[in-house]
């Protein structure tokens, strides 16, 4: 059992880290699109789409990391 616990593992945390990373992907483009489109170099402008756009990809940062995931 713990042999099948292993070999399963590597995959699993391999196709986590890929989905992650796809969605962290998604939410920077959604961020630097924002920001090209209301011309928003540094910070948030004053722009509330952009402050919300902004901290769902921090957030997303934070709460999941790399680490994480291969414990």
């Amino acid at each position: 059992m713990a042999a099948l616990i292993e070999s399963t593992t590597l995959p699993i945390t391999a196709l986590y880290a890929g989905l992650l990373s796809i969605l962290f992907a998604y939410l920077a483009l959604r961020v630097g699109l924002t920001r090209a489109s209301n011309g928003v170099m540094h910070g948030d402008g004053g722009k509330q789409d952009m402050v919300r756009k902004a901290r769902v990809s921090v957030l997303l940062a934070d709460t999941v990391s790399m680490h994480d995931l291969g414990h």
